[in-house]
């Protein structure tokens, strides 16, 4: 073994004194890192608060944003809403403006004057015309037409025919009895009876006492109230008269030649004579008439053109049937 010299010794010493520099200088670096490591991690920690503000900024934002966006779509909404109302309501007073000209510019019959509106409301206009289009609806319905054979009235006079086979058909093949009816088959046919004239002979009774004196007395049974008095016609060929002129449009020369071909000569002249005494007869129920309607809130009327003979002219001239119609205790009546 060899043995350390002073110099190994100081040699010795040296190292050691070098290693622990080198180990302090190694604590000061690890500490230096700890240091910096400390700053890093609360650069780090000043960043992340940083950015969770930024984060949390941005979230309201985001909200405040959204929150903007569903305003904005529902004053949208609202916006829409409002221009669609307005439109009805321009589209509205466009029907009413056309339906103010065509009344004006139109068809000399369907001219309004327009003093006339200044009797009604603004209300009781509307009201007018929902009631007017209501009653529009309703008659533009129309029931759907059956097809097929439509079924006779049961109130029609029957007249039942039988048909029948004769005797020599009434024989059984099998076995020789006489056949029985078991039932009747039925099938329905209408006829038409042509209309007829008929004169009615009215005998009227003179009593007389049967004792002749100076003083007699002849009475004679009265003959019942006629429409025309001392007239021709009886009420039922002045109502045949009056709804066929009327009714079913049949001019007087028309029903001149119906007439004379049942055989009768009755001149149109006569029957329009008839046709005054039955307007003179309806006087009483055309004045009522005429009361209701006057009493009426509102009402309408109408004129159709139809051409009238002017002997003075020697032609036509253009007249006129006024139509007068009321709602008087909420129900229509015309005149």
């Amino acid at each position: 073994m060899v043995k350390p010299t002073r110099a190994m010794r100081i040699e010795s010493c040296m190292d050691t004194n070098e290693l622990y520099k080198e180990v302090e200088a190694l604590r000061e670096r690890l500490a230096q890192a700890n240091r910096e490591i400390e700053v890093a991690q609360q650069a780090v920690a000043l960043e992340r608060s940083k950015s969770d503000q930024y984060r949390k900024q941005v979230e309201a934002d985001l909200a405040l944003e959204r929150s903007k966006s569903e305003g904005y779509l529902q004053q949208v909404k609202a916006l829409s809403a409002t221009v669609e109302d307005q439109r009805k309501k321009m589209e509205q007073q466009e029907r009413r403006m056309l339906e103010l000209l065509r009344s004006l510019r139109g068809k000399k019959r369907e001219w309004v004057n327009p003093d006339q509106m200044l009797l009604f409301e603004i209300g009781d206009l509307e009201q007018l015309v929902e009631e007017v289009r209501d009653q529009e609806k309703q008659t533009t319905k129309r029931t759907p037409k059956k097809h097929g054979r439509r079924l006779i009235p049961d109130g029609l006079p029957q007249e039942i025919i039988e048909h029948t086979l004769p005797e020599s058909d009434l024989v059984c093949p099998v076995d020789g009895k006489v056949m029985e009816p078991i039932r009747w088959e039925e099938s329905k046919q209408l006829d038409y009876i042509p209309s007829k004239l008929k004169v009615i002979v009215h005998r009227r009774a003179v009593y007389a006492c049967p004792e002749k004196h100076d003083q007699a007395v002849l009475v004679t049974a009265p003959k019942p109230p006629q429409p025309i008095e001392k007239g021709l016609a009886t009420s039922g060929l002045l109502a045949q008269v009056v709804v066929s002129k009327f009714g079913d449009h049949l001019p007087g020369y028309r029903q001149e030649d119906i007439f004379s071909r049942h055989g009768m000569e009755i001149r149109r002249s006569t029957l329009y004579d008839w046709m005054s005494g039955v307007a003179d007869l309806c006087l009483p129920l055309y004045q009522r008439i005429q009361q209701r309607v006057l009493e009426s809130f509102s009402i309408h009327t109408d004129d159709t053109t139809v051409k009238l003979v002017d002997k003075q002219l020697r032609s036509t001239k253009p007249a006129r049937f006024w139509c007068y119609q009321g709602d008087a205790d909420g129900l229509l009546r015309k005149i």
